[in-house]
């Protein structure tokens, strides 16, 4: 998967790996749940296809593990946007925190893939808290509380 902005591709993405298929039309297409698996990034575009293709790489993490007080407030931040439901199964671990994180709250595009570019676990953790701890974290928890009030307490996550 890689995001697309007008024409431009993004210079990183992720691999895709399919969770479940939601919904089966009679024409074929079908709604599916993806999770990602590793990024990507982008080395060139190919043509010849009716579609996008490219040639990409592995790329890793460079910088450093967050902290034991950092992973603390991204998980507390995550917790207030959460609005008195259960939060997901997080286990405090800081490895791919970040992005279990932001699968679950349902940030803006723009945002995942900020966080998708970032080559340090550190740098995402403390870029989402700060994220959640502010404005965008206010709206989210409107989104959520407004999800709750017209499903009659009632959310669907998957």
């Amino acid at each position: 998967l890689i995001y697309q902005q007008g024409v431009a591709l993004s210079p990183v993405g992720t691999r895709a790996r399919v969770e479940g298929v939601l919904e089966r039309f009679p024409d074929g297409r079908l709604n599916v749940v993806v999770a990602g698996t590793t990024r990507f990034r982008l080395i060139e575009e190919t043509a010849g296809r009716s579609f996008i293709t490219a040639r990409v790489g592995d790329l890793d993490d460079i910088g450093d593990s967050p902290s034991e007080p950092e992973v603390a407030a991204c998980l507390a931040a995550f917790a207030e946007t959460q609005v008195g439901a259960e939060v997901p199964g997080l286990d405090g671990r800081s490895e791919g925190l970040a992005f279990a994180v932001a699968a679950a709250v349902g940030l803006p595009n723009e945002i995942k893939q900020e966080l998708l570019e970032m080559l340090s676990e550190r740098d995402r953790v403390v870029a989402l808290t700060e994220f959640l701890a502010g404005p965008a974290g206010a709206e989210i928890r409107a989104r959520e509380i407004e999800q709750r009030a017209s499903g009659n307490g009632k959310v669907d996550h998957f």
